[in-house]
């Protein structure tokens, strides 16, 4: 799964206005075309692993 960045590291890195921009970006640009988000912008990534 991808993770965007959360939204106080984000302004942490750009600013208040800026950082809440890219957070928006982040979260939602997955949803409208997950191929694309996947190949060109940075996210975190997690893996669920079951026992």
């Amino acid at each position: 799964m991808m993770f965007p960045h959360d939204i106080e590291y984000e302004q942490h890195l750009a600013g208040k206005a800026k950082g809440w921009l890219k957070y928006q970006i982040r979260q939602n640009f997955p949803r409208l075309a997950p191929k694309t988000a996947a190949r060109n912008m940075v996210y975190m990534a997690g893996a669920l692993c079951s026992a």
